[in-house]
């Protein structure tokens, strides 16, 4: 992230079920995922008002160098860069453990855990927000990174057109055989426009 931005400070709130967890300050973990993932301007602000509205919510997954004990977040780095721009000074963040043979083991991890192997879709979306209040909305808007699936959603629906109304003509038609009959009716519903129904 290249970008500055000036926001006015909040009180990281942390849920204490996540206090069983152990914690370590955010200005002791080293960022092995380098510039894997950018986070833009815009998903910074996203990101800031989702923890600003549920707090740090889910913990960091942290790799210990055998080697020297270095600390490595795995999983969690965009919310680390936030901390780390907004609270200089350093926060004690919970993490989970994950254990890796070396840095290139730990690189793999991260792969494996960056991977989204299930893929959004609009029907599934739709689905899934169907019974939600209209204020659900701005929440997706701005809080996540699943506005685009809002985007096709119609502002309302397109009002039905009234049915045109059809004159019904009842003709009887008797053939010796059935061929000529299929004949008959192919012949007005292709070249006719007639609209056909056996009674």
């Amino acid at each position: 992230m290249q970008h500055k931005p000036k926001f006015r400070p909040f009180t990281l709130f942390i849920p204490e079920e996540l206090n069983m967890l152990p914690r370590i300050n955010s200005n002791d973990l080293q960022d092995l995922q380098g510039d894997l993932k950018d986070l833009s301007l815009p998903n910074y602000k996203r990101l800031r008002k989702s923890i600003k509205q549920f707090g740090f919510m889910v913990p960091l997954f942290v790799w210990f160098d055998p080697a020297d004990g270095q600390a490595y977040t795995l999983d969690g780095n965009q919310r680390l860069r936030f901390v780390r721009h907004e609270y200089p000074e350093g926060v004690d963040l919970p993490y989970v453990p994950i254990a890796a043979l070396d840095a290139f083991d730990a690189k793999a991890r991260i792969l494996a855990i960056s991977s989204q192997y299930g893929e959004v879709t609009k029907d599934g979306f739709d689905e899934f927000v169907a019974q939600m209040p209209p204020e659900f909305h701005d929440f997706v808007t701005d809080l996540t990174t699943f506005g685009s699936f809002l985007d096709q959603i119609p502002e309302a629906l397109p009002a039905e057109e009234p049915a045109e109304e059809v004159e019904q003509v009842k003709v009887v038609v008797t053939c010796r055989h059935e061929l000529h009959r299929e004949q008959l009716i192919n012949w007005l519903l292709s070249e006719e426009g007639y609209v056909f129904a056996i009674e």
